[in-house]
């Protein structure tokens, strides 16, 4: 994941910028990634360079997983901060109709298309999981390349992670 053309509106702290490049070079050598930053530290921002990077790079498309929709808004903001060159139209949610994440446009097939940009999805576990249940023909076509997991230890929980495994 080299650095994209588009750029952060704002620097990142030398801890965030290293876990960056550590977990692009993790990435870059198809290993699987786990960041661990303490509270404060800034892992949304780290998520939101990923995914900036990615979004860049690639033409797959990023999935953010919560576990609350708390959550959600707050990684929704934060991305919306960090990667102000992105069109906001990039930015779609699965689920999440609370009133503050009904500004994101929902998951459509118009996002599968063979020449579809690539998206940030935003999504909850609980949601994420219940799509999952029933086959979706949606979430097949979806082109995923890379998944950031925010309180990753909820993949425990009840089978999720397995189920979100399968998928991806």
């Amino acid at each position: 994941m080299p650095n994209s053309p588009h750029r952060a509106p704002f620097s990142l702290k030398q801890h965030q910028t290293q876990a960056v490049e550590i977990t692009s070079m993790t990435l870059e050598s198809k290993r699987k990634a786990l960041i661990e930053i303490g509270t404060g530290g800034g892992k949304t921002v780290v998520s939101a360079e990923l995914a900036r990077r990615h979004i860049g790079d690639t033409s797959s498309s990023v999935l953010v997983i919560s576990k609350s929709h708390e959550l959600v808004m707050q990684h929704v903001s934060t991305f919306e901060r960090h990667i102000s060159s992105l069109e906001r139209e990039r930015f779609v949610r699965l689920g999440c109709t609370q009133s503050g994440l009904r500004r994101l446009n929902p998951l459509s097939e118009a996002h599968t298309q063979q020449r579809a940009k690539s998206v940030i999805i935003f999504t909850t576990i609980h949601t994420l999981c219940k799509r999952l249940k029933t086959p979706s023909p949606l979430l097949r076509k979806i082109k995923l390349g890379l998944i950031l997991w925010d309180e990753c230890h909820w993949a425990d929980h009840q089978s999720m992670g397995r189920r979100v495994a399968r998928w991806a």
